[in-house]
């Protein structure tokens, strides 16, 4: 599925368990302007909760920590099921 919209909120949670090199998960809130390319019967919530490590950011983005609040961004993300609580991003990029 492919959603356009705008960062509503960043929230950033160190992973490694060492402490010694940090990584990241980003889980940011999407206000979405339109969506395309949703399974039939997947019932979209109004906000997207939308996750990505920052490893990943940093192959789709060119940036580890590429997108703050009020950005407009287009994401491809897959879900788990048809109601899905959140979105795991698998290609993303500021407009």
């Amino acid at each position: 599925m492919t959603a356009v919209g705008t960062i509503s909120k960043v929230d950033r949670e160190n992973i490694d368990k060492s402490g010694r090199k940090a990584k990241f998960m980003f889980t940011y809130t999407l206000d979405p302007e339109r969506t395309a390319g949703a399974p039939e019967g997947t019932s979209l919530p109004a906000e997207l909760t939308l996750r990505a490590k920052s490893i990943e950011l940093q192959r789709f983005t060119g940036s580890a920590d590429p997108f703050a609040t009020g950005d407009r961004v287009e994401v491809t993300v897959r879900a788990a099921d048809a109601a899905p609580s959140s979105f795991y991003i698998t290609a993303a990029k500021k407009l």
